[in-house]
């Protein structure tokens, strides 16, 4: 009978070079990240919807609803440029919202004069009585600027400086949606132009957080005192 030859000694194993040894670290990581980024942990963005309404109980549109303590987060959908006409004795639009560095372009659609003022602490404004191209303002500073016209007291709009992407205009049933929020606890504010804003602490997780605001809205009397 035929006595077959052994088989040949297993070479040990070598170990890897260390361009795959990075390669294999750099998987670990990527895994690691995209494990505590995932809608399950504890980073995840959050949803915050909810509605204002003032005293009566009616909805109020054109209130800004914002985190005013969020810091500065890269935010390119948020407008660094933008207008605030003046048509038909009402600014247009009534409320917006922009970057920190934003510049806003006033003109005036009408045939008659208006001017644009503002003694907000974010920003003071004083553009004379114009028609046509007014001015350009630079909003440098996070806050809130109320603007209106010397000469028609009831002209008035809100602009919210801010340095993220944290805020939204309510619709015409006082309606605001708030997404991709840190998860977290959150100061959230409600303002209008006709309004003393108010906040309150919103605790936000991984299912959609509601908030819902009341505003006492006064009547335009050109000022922002309210």
């Amino acid at each position: 009978m035929t006595r077959r030859p052994p088989p040949p000694p297993i070479a040990p194993a070598r170990p890897p070079s260390p361009f795959l040894r990075w390669v294999l670290l750099g998987s670990v990581l990527l895994g690691s990240a995209a494990f505590l980024a995932s809608p399950g942990s504890a980073g995840a963005a959050a949803v915050l919807e909810g509605t204002v309404r003032d005293q009566g109980g009616a909805p109020v549109r054109d209130a800004v609803v914002y985190l005013p303590e969020a810091g500065a987060v890269p935010a390119p959908a948020i407008a660094r440029q933008a207008v605030m006409d003046q048509v038909k004795r009402t600014f247009v639009p009534l409320a917006l919202v922009v970057r920190v560095g934003a510049e806003i372009r006033f003109p005036n659609s009408e045939a008659i004069h208006h001017s644009v003022y503002s003694f907000s602490r974010a920003k003071r404004v004083e553009i004379g009585l114009f028609k046509g191209q007014g001015g350009n303002v630079t909003l440098d500073r996070p806050g809130e600027v109320k603007v209106f016209c010397n000469i028609h007291k009831s002209m008035g709009a809100l602009i919210v400086v801010v340095g993220h992407p944290y805020a939204a205009v309510t619709d015409a049933e006082g309606r605001f949606a708030l997404r991709g929020l840190p998860a977290g606890e959150h100061l959230v504010r409600a303002a209008h132009v006709f309004a003393l804003g108010t906040t309150r602490r919103v605790h936000l997780g991984s299912e959609p957080a509601r908030a819902d605001f009341t505003l006492t809205v006064g009547q335009p009397r050109g000022d922002d005192a309210y």
